[in-house]
């Protein structure tokens, strides 16, 4: 963005998107002016934690309906964006482009070679594409889906992993989205409690704390194989409380 000169940051998000928070942060802390296209046209500035955090950085918050927000890949919908806002810089939902795929890469190194199971949550797939990109044959990769969409997420990361030179032992786990992206449990939110009181690891609803807990259960139910399991935290707080 700043090679190319570009002062503004237009990027998409879901209600509860720890990547609208993250952009809207970076916006406040280097001084560039962050918009954020938000699905769901009954939506507020003051809906929840995350759209109220991201619009006090300073990030503009446009809300579509789901329709419209369905066409954020659809280059007349992004030209009429950039009609009403003028020149900005583009970054996907999630920040899910190339370039990331490139830069979770980074996230797997010698140090994590001893661990036979990788598991990381999925909501675009540009991390779990990553990282099994840089994984080696010896490892499994599961991702943990935060949200409802068997064989569209497995699509996803295959688009990212054409270009790759991988041939890792990877798949996706659909059983504990809890009904949907950012749908959560009195369970969930108890483990969630617990590994914070227990072990000070933080947690939070939408991605990190699902993929912990979908671990645990996993591991009971046979799911996981023996071995070593990394737990990939990407991030994210819990705005939801």
């Amino acid at each position: 963005m700043k090679r190319q000169g570009q002062q503004r940051l237009l990027t998409f998000g879901g209600a509860f998107s720890n990547h609208i928070a993250a952009v809207a942060t970076l916006g406040k802390k280097n001084n560039f002016e962050t918009i954020g296209i938000i699905r769901g046209d009954e939506l507020t500035e003051m809906s929840n934690k995350v759209l109220e955090y991201a619009f006090n950085c300073g990030m503009k918050l446009i809300f579509v309906s789901r329709e419209q927000y369905r066409e954020k890949n659809n280059l007349d919908f992004q030209n009429s964006l950039l009609e009403k806002y003028g020149p900005f810089y583009l970054l996907h939902e999630g920040g899910a482009n190339e370039l990331a795929v490139k830069g979770c890469k980074e996230i797997l190194s010698f140090e994590t070679e001893k661990y036979l199971q990788i598991v990381c949550p999925v909501g675009t797939g540009a991390t779990l594409a990553g990282i099994i990109s840089s994984a080696n044959s010896e490892q499994k990769i599961v991702g943990v889906a935060v949200l409802q969409g068997k064989g569209y997420l497995e699509k996803e990361v295959e688009k990212f992993l054409a270009s790759e030179n991988s041939h890792a032992d990877w798949t996706i786990e659909h059983g504990f989205t809890l009904g949907g992206y950012g749908k959560s449990s009195s369970e969930l939110r108890q483990f969630i409690y617990e590994m914070e009181s227990q072990y000070d690891l933080p947690l939070d609803e939408i991605y990190s704390g699902k993929t912990l807990f979908a671990i645990f259960q996993m591991k009971r139910q046979g799911l996981l194989g023996q071995g070593n399991i990394l737990f990939v935290h990407t991030g994210g707080y819990s705005f939801t409380h």
